[in-house]
């Protein structure tokens, strides 16, 4: 991106994320080391042990070059950009700066001696042109060790994981082996997954400031993600015009009760900083190449590699503007996840730091933004295949599922049989005692224990009521009575367990507008119920 005039933009000293980062990234380059270390004591005496050699040296020298532009091409996000009025991290740029020095040229000097050390060899054993030496071409040599064995060298080369979008499978059974409405609520439950990664939803707190008391926050802010949810799956099959006005829809209705200026673009620079400045024209500058990406988003709809990577730089120009004062993650998400199911794609999940790290105060460039978006389609893709799974498990995958809703990280769907079935879905957490997870965690309402034991012998109170966060009619408990499994968890450390459970809807439940449940631990005292708010689902008659 070229430089334009205007002061540098200094944001977010600093933090864990850039932490991270740093330790991730010079953790890359300890292993290189290790790695480059051990072939030092690797011998080679025939065609395939040399083949291993090599094999071993490819892989980091790839690594290395793929770790060294990655800084090369923060660093220039980071000045570019920090001219152009995004809040960037300046503290950042110098650590990858250090990073490069301390480690960038030793690493090279070991992979030209670690090329050279098996080079007469190599020259006994294969037509080896000098400049295939110059070069250090592995790939070359590689390659015609493999041919000597009569392996396939493309199978045999080491590549490092890249994001590479294979919808094949999926495409074929989402159109042709599955309903619509199996779809439509899988789609639904993927979407409202969402909610699970908002503070308002989650904790009753917003970024900035709380107008609202935590528990009213929890209740609008869910309230407002459920219409949101019902009026943008009202629309996926009717034109829509991809613009600012559309991302100030989607804002207002998330924000309506909670932000004064719900629907409409800051006036103010945050005082970290963050987003876009209004000094020099910054901000309307970058708020009109956004619309001119998200016009180009909606012209290349029909074409997929093109679609998605317009998609990818929609959101990361949405997210590095922050053009709203408050919820613009929320906003940017439910966004993105909606031209996704328009173009017959499951909503993904952000719930990793990775997203983060592709972002612009982190150095993240659009191409990182890209490659991020690509892996989580392909993780929704399988949560979709999961998800059909369990549905064909329980005997719905034929049914009429409605009313699919969400309250604070717990999932609700009616389902069309006889006697009537109320689905209900929620995750529990692993996280020990001590753990700095476990408070993060459970402030956010997820439900938390410390060992499998606990979580397999929770008990799960359940009841009807009138009104919303009524009293409580026809109460009953289940343990060791439902669906649990565990899956596997985004964030290191943690084990996650899928919980489900099926109440009936009889006669005598059909008074009541409301059903609510909460889980308790009986071995350790915990009770876990969305804040005193219980988990509430109203009943569609």
């Amino acid at each position: 991106m070229p430089h334009r005039a205007g002061y540098f933009a200094f944001a977010y000293e600093w933090d864990h994320h850039c932490h991270k980062l740093f330790r991730s990234i010079k953790g890359r380059f300890s292993h290189m080391l290790k790695e480059l270390g051990e072939l030092e004591y690797q011998h080679a005496s025939d065609v395939e042990s040399l083949l291993n050699y090599f094999k071993k040296w490819h892989y980091n020298k790839e690594h290395y070059y793929r770790t060294m532009h990655e800084i090369d091409r923060k660093r220039f996000v980071i000045d570019s950009l920090g001219y152009r009025g995004y809040g960037v991290n300046r503290d950042l740029y110098q650590a990858l700066d250090a990073l490069k020095d301390e480690y960038g040229g030793h690493i090279h000097w070991l992979l030209t001696e670690r090329f050279n050390k098996h080079i007469d060899l190599s020259k006994k054993l294969l037509y080896l042109p000098q400049e295939r030496i110059d070069s250090m071409d592995s790939h070359y040599i590689i390659g015609e060790l493999c041919k000597k064995l009569n392996w396939a060298p493309d199978e045999n080369i080491p590549v490092l994981p890249s994001a590479h979008l294979d919808l094949g499978r999926y495409l074929h059974v989402m159109s042709r082996e599955t309903s619509w409405a199996a779809n439509t609520a899988i789609f639904q439950k993927l979407f409202l997954n969402l909610g699970s990664s908002s503070m308002t939803i989650m904790r009753g707190s917003t970024g900035y400031y709380d107008p609202l008391s935590g528990r009213d926050m929890k209740i609008t802010g869910n309230k407002n993600f459920i219409e949101l949810y019902r009026e943008l799956f009202s629309s996926l099959h009717t034109f829509t015009s991809v613009g600012t006005d559309f991302l100030k829809r989607i804002h207002y209705v998330l924000s309506k009760g909670i932000d004064p200026d719900a629907g409409n673009f800051r006036t103010f620079d945050f005082d970290d900083r963050n987003g876009v400045t209004f000094e020099n024209g910054n901000f309307q500058r970058e708020v009109g190449d956004l619309s001119h990406v998200l016009w180009e988003t909606g012209q290349s709809f029909h074409e997929l590699e093109a679609f998605i990577c317009n998609l990818s730089r929609s959101y990361y120009m949405f997210i590095g503007i922050h053009p709203f004062g408050d919820s613009n993650g929320r906003t940017g998400r439910c966004f993105l996840n909606f031209m996704l199911l328009k173009k017959g794609l499951p909503p993904v999940s952000f719930i990793d730091e990775k997203e983060i790290f592709a972002l612009p105060r982190y150095g993240g460039s659009i191409e990182d933004m890209h490659e991020y978006i690509k892996a989580r389609i392909m993780k929704a893709v399988n949560q979709y295949f999961y998800e059909r799974w369990k549905m064909g498990r329980f005997g719905f995958l034929a049914k009429n599922i409605y009313n699919v809703s969400f309250d604070s990280g717990f999932h609700f769907r009616q389902i069309d049989d006889v006697p009537r079935k109320l689905e209900v879905n929620f995750a529990a957490y692993l996280i020990g005692e001590g753990n700095p997870l476990e408070q993060q965690f459970r402030n956010q309402g997820l439900v938390v224990l410390p060992d499998e034991h606990l979580i397999r012998n929770m008990t799960i109170y359940c009841g009807f009521s009138h009104n919303h966060c009524g009293e409580w009619k026809h109460v009953f408990h289940l343990k060791n009575n439902f669906f649990i499994r565990e899956i596997r968890p985004e964030t290191p450390g943690v084990r996650v367990f899928d919980i489900d459970f099926v109440v009936e809807l009889r006669d005598e439940h059909s008074c009541y507008d409301y059903f609510n449940c909460c889980v308790v631990s009986h071995g350790t005292g915990r009770i876990f119920n969305n804040k005193g708010l219980n988990y509430s689902y109203e009943i569609d008659r």
